[in-house]
């Protein structure tokens, strides 16, 4: 399995099968941040609790609740108005090697920051 982000970690097979972290999950793709990131806070301690601070089996969820967190940032600043988070110097889209669609290509479309 690999990354929602298309990065290509393995998840863990316990992240993967938790309830919550899949709940988490649902409401990033729903764009519920500030909520996905509550979740997933609480998966993210469980396991912590479980295998350790820097357990391989918590770095799905340390990377969806991160992803959680500066997206509701970014959808804080876009209702405001305000700057992008990254400022000028990042752009929205970065070049992956990917097509969209998941195929691998050379044809460099980018993915949303």
């Amino acid at each position: 399995t690999t990354m929602s982000g298309g990065v290509g970690f393995s998840m863990s097979a316990e992240a993967e099968m938790d309830p919550d972290f899949q709940s988490g999950i649902a409401l990033m793709k729903d764009k519920e941040y500030s909520q996905a990131a509550e979740i997933l806070s609480g998966v993210l301690q469980k396991f912590v609790d479980q295998y350790g601070e820097l357990a391989v089996e918590c770095s799905e969820i340390y990377y969806q609740y991160g992803l959680a967190l500066l997206r509701e940032f970014e959808a804080k600043e876009d209702a405001e108005g305000g700057p992008d988070v990254f400022g000028q110097s990042v752009p929205k889209q970065v070049p992956t090697g990917k097509e969209e669609g998941g195929g691998e290509g050379a044809s460099g479309e980018g993915a949303a920051l």
